[in-house]
């Protein structure tokens, strides 16, 4: 069997990290490395099957405000199934709910984070036009949130509205972190 990459399975806000140590010892998982995160990279928590044959990476992303699994090897589908049976998680459906009905900048914050981790590399429709409606938000600081965001998708349809941002935002910032995002994600 070939081994198998899994797409992220986004965390509840209400999942504690005993809820997780719980749900991993039931499944017989154990920690193999931890690397502490930071406000710039995110800390993983590295868990190994018993039969060593798959690796589950929880992921705490404080750009994003979010914790997430991810996993590779040849039964990852199946454990992260089992996961999402035991744990409450948010999906894509959810993010747009989340992103629709957000009154407050942190709660479009977190369907963003959820929206791009979920939805994968071919987005619906609905997912893009929540990200672009982000992407001109009037709060800069909302802008600068969903170019983060931006860079965990680089959905192909959001290369020209960044770079319209890059080059014609006006928060200094935005244009500047926006000239990031193409040079990291869409160079030319």
């Amino acid at each position: 069997m070939n081994p198998q990459h899994a797409r992220p399975l986004v965390l509840s806000s209400q999942v504690s990290r005993d809820d997780i140590d719980d749900a991993m010892d039931h499944f017989g998982w154990r920690i193999t490395n931890i690397f502490i995160g930071s406000a710039t990279h995110p800390g993983q928590v590295v868990y190994a099957s018993a039969d060593r044959q798959s690796l589950l990476y929880l992921v705490e992303d404080q750009r994003l405000g979010v914790l997430y699994f991810t996993g590779t090897g040849c039964t990852i589908d199946e454990t992260l199934a089992e996961v999402r049976a035991h744990l409450p998680v948010c999906g894509a459906d959810d993010a747009l709910e989340r992103a629709h009905h957000a009154k407050r900048a942190e709660d479009l914050i977190e369907a963003l984070a959820v929206l791009v981790l979920t939805a994968g590399s071919e987005p619906s429709e609905e997912q893009v036009e929540v990200m672009l409606g982000a992407l001109s938000h009037e709060d800069g600081s909302l802008r600068n949130t969903a170019l983060v965001a931006a860079t965990y998708a680089a959905w192909p349809s959001l290369r020209s509205p960044i770079a319209e941002m890059a080059a014609r935002d006006p928060d200094s910032t935005v244009r500047a972190n926006a000239r990031r995002v193409m040079e990291a994600i869409y160079p030319s």
